[in-house]
């Protein structure tokens, strides 16, 4: 019984850390900005802002596991 408690609690804490790895890694290349962080005003074509979808990072996370 004891030694099932024990397994049963690493499998737990392995499921953990592999749902926390996927879900805070996961980053790929904004496709808004495509990893410059920029994107051109719309008022100032000479202009450029921090891209609206990444929030100037250059990186969004991956949707289900997805690196396309």
């Amino acid at each position: 019984m004891k030694e099932q408690m024990i397994a049963a609690a690493a499998a737990l804490v392995a499921a953990w850390l592999v749902g926390r790895s996927i879900f805070t890694h996961n980053r790929v290349k904004c496709p808004r900005c495509g990893g410059s962080k920029v994107t051109r005003s719309s008022l100032f074509t000479a202009r450029y802002r921090a891209c609206g979808r990444c929030g100037g990072a250059g990186d969004v996370r991956a949707v289900f596991g997805s690196k396309k």
